[in-house]
């Protein structure tokens, strides 16, 4: 299916159409129901008419799709996506992601004053693009900072040094603590999703006895489900329009996302995210996005050596896994997250099919689907 011909408010119309095979896939991991809002057009036409036609206005048809797997759910109404703000920023955005003066992780000065890692030799590790320092409000016993050379977060093709960077931070801690070894990789890009510092900047920990519970539940649900979960999510994607392969790793644009033009890759080996991250990263910044948050998990053994047999076992399924997410504009103070994305479902206003759309048109589509079908 072509994700350019297709939309999210049409998705049971689509999965409808598709082969009953490719069908029973799509439903054994998602329930897509859709339902219709109604309501009376007030006398005052000022009160919605940035919502658009009055038709548009009065009936509106929202998609409800739920991973019976995960429990993951996303509310899809592209209408909310015109609701008007009063609460926006005037600022020079450039002005102020340019702005250096008073900034603490501007080199020279912050390699020499920022916290160090007490497990390092000199404290910090240093690659060609950046260097660690130790994140002095910690989420973890081991937590640790990337610090980028270039003032400018959006320096994307130097992500796979950044990463190796972590990972190498990573095995350096878990030679002082063997038992620690679930190994967390995020990007807070910018104030809207949560990063206090423009200066870019990755984070990194390492925790022990277990993961955080938010992967264990992923992990606990993959493994009771009947069959490789993770190869029949990509299917389930691909089948609709909204997934394709770059080298060895799968990309989505997902189903079920936390929030706005929410992409997955999974990969079996590092050098496949490297390859696609910074391909999705660009793509964002030329979709508009300027703030995201991006979180990376593994299988302790994909990064370190020894780990015990059971733990191995209890990971064999899982693969690399990285999600990125918008998190909206940066001149609106108004948050993106409120009770339903807390604690009921995430409400969407971007449609995962215009979002496959331009990922194809950032990895050359047309050259990975003859991959696909090798």
């Amino acid at each position: 299916m072509n994700p350019g011909t297709a939309t999210i408010i049409d998705l049971p119309g689509s999965i409808s159409r598709l082969a009953l095979k490719d069908r029973a896939l799509v439903s054994k991991i998602f329930d897509v129901r859709s339902s219709v809002g109604r309501l009376i057009y007030p006398e005052n036409p000022e009160v919605v008419k940035g919502y658009g036609q009055r038709d548009q206005v009065i009936t509106q048809k929202i998609i409800k799709v739920t991973n019976k797997v995960t429990y993951e759910g996303a509310l899809f109404n592209e209408l909310r996506s015109r609701r008007p703000f009063q609460t926006r920023e005037k600022i020079d955005l450039e002005a102020e992601l340019n702005k250096t003066e008073g900034c603490f992780f501007c080199i020279p000065k912050a390699y020499y004053v920022t916290p160090g890692d007490s497990f390092l030799v000199q404290g910090r590790l240093k690659h060609d693009t950046c260097f660690t320092a130790s994140n002095p409000g910690k989420y973890d016993g081991y937590h640790g900072l990337i610090i980028f050379d270039d003032h400018s977060p959006f320096t994307f093709g130097d992500f796979p040094d950044r990463l190796d960077c972590a990972i190498e931070w990573a095995r350096e801690a878990q030679k002082e603590d063997e038992e620690a070894i679930y190994f967390f990789f995020m990007w807070n890009c910018l104030w809207k999703a949560g990063g206090s510092i423009i200066h870019g900047h990755n984070q990194m920990s390492l925790s022990k006895g277990m993961h955080y519970g938010k992967i264990e539940h992923l992990l606990k649900a993959a493994g009771d489900y009947e069959g490789d979960y993770f190869e029949d999510l990509y299917k389930a994607h691909e089948v609709l329009g909204l997934g394709f392969v770059c080298g060895g790793g799968r990309i989505m644009a997902h189903l079920t996302p936390i929030k706005e033009k929410e992409v997955m890759v999974i990969s079996r080996t590092m050098d496949d995210v490297k390859s696609a991250v910074p391909k999705i990263l660009e793509c964002f910044y030329n979709l508009g996005v300027r703030s995201f948050n991006l979180a990376l998990i593994c299988p302790p053994s994909t990064i370190f050596e020894g780990i015990p047999d059971e733990e191995v076992e209890r990971w064999k399924d899982l693969p690399i896994i990285v999600r990125i997410v918008d998190r909206g504009d940066l001149m609106n103070r108004t948050a993106d997250f409120g009770a339903m994305e807390l604690y009921a479902s995430s409400v969407i206003s971007s449609d995962p099919f215009r979002v496959a759309e331009a990922l194809g048109k950032a990895f050359d589509l047309k050259e990975t689907k003859s991959s696909i079908n090798r």
